[in-house]
């Protein structure tokens, strides 16, 4: 069944959320394809490969990997290069 103009406004949200950016990245990791789902959530396949890269650039960083030492459990971890 399609959706009128008004409906389809409303189900696609102007900004989204930094969690309903994560679930949809996730489903790509899941192997769903980026066409489909940009097709599904009406947003570009640029504006998701923005999201993936900023969610990767951010989980890099949570990790440790940006070269600085590392605190974990108490103790400083040096990284190796």
């Amino acid at each position: 069944m399609a959706m009128s103009k008004e409906q389809d406004e409303q189900a696609t949200p102007e900004r989204w959320s930094a969690k309903a950016k994560t679930e949809v990245i996730l489903r790509l990791f899941r192997a769903e394809g980026v066409g489909p789902v940009s097709r599904e959530i009406q947003v570009s396949v640029h504006e998701i490969g923005m999201w993936r890269k900023e969610f990767i650039q951010g989980l890099a960083a949570t990790l440790g990997d940006e070269g600085e030492p590392v605190e974990r459990h108490g103790l400083t971890v040096l990284e190796d290069d």
